[in-house]
């Protein structure tokens, strides 16, 4: 369990190093002990601060999916957003999903598109990668379950499919997962084999 200003610090390995605009799908599971008004659920910046590469997540108190642009995307540190059609609420299990296909990113909530942006981010190496947010305030309290981070983007039948299955590790493009049951402790652990 995430309490309030609680994140993953995960460095910058070369496995997550996803090229600018190349495609990638971010997906995990998240239930809420409070919804805060910014709540990431993976992130990549200068450590806690700007400038950033990218941020997934939650904004408007948990009403918008939204993935942020980071300093070099196109626009530059923008939010790109999609409303839900209810905001969620505490103590109920969401599965996020960010599918960026090189021109547009679709945002889906437990296996629904609610919205599709164009999207644009440059990669900065040197960026730390974060399960949770940018800055403290913008981690998700609670719960977070299997996060998963692939190199192409999946679709709405893959995202739904596989969403309540456990990974082995070694699927095709699977470039990092945290399953998150380690069930006590500051260490995490990637199933990849990469890892």
């Amino acid at each position: 369990r995430f309490v309030g200003n609680s994140y993953v610090n995960l460095g910058a390995p070369d496995a997550l190093q996803i090229p600018g605009n190349a495609p990638f799908t971010i997906e995990g599971w998240a239930k809420f002990a409070s919804v805060p008004t910014t709540a990431m659920l993976y992130s990549k910046g200068n450590v806690r601060a700007a400038p950033y590469t990218y941020m997934f997540g939650l904004t408007g108190t948990g009403a918008k999916m939204a993935a942020h642009t980071g300093a070099g995307g196109t626009p530059a540190d923008t939010w790109m957003e999609a409303t839900l059609p209810a905001a969620v609420v505490k103590d109920r299990w969401y599965h996020l999903a960010y599918a960026f296909d090189g021109a547009y990113l679709s945002f889906y909530l437990d296996g629904v598109c609610v919205g599709r942006q164009p999207y644009r981010f440059a990669n900065v190496t040197a960026h730390t990668v974060k399960i949770g947010g940018y800055a403290n305030g913008t981690d998700i309290p609670g719960n977070i379950s299997d996060v998963r981070v692939w190199n192409h983007a999946r679709s709405r039948s893959q995202i739904r499919q596989y969403k309540n299955r456990r990974l082995n590790g070694g699927e095709a493009g699977l470039l990092g997962y945290w399953p998150l049951n380690e069930g006590s402790g500051t260490a995490v652990n990637d199933a990849t084999p990469s890892a």
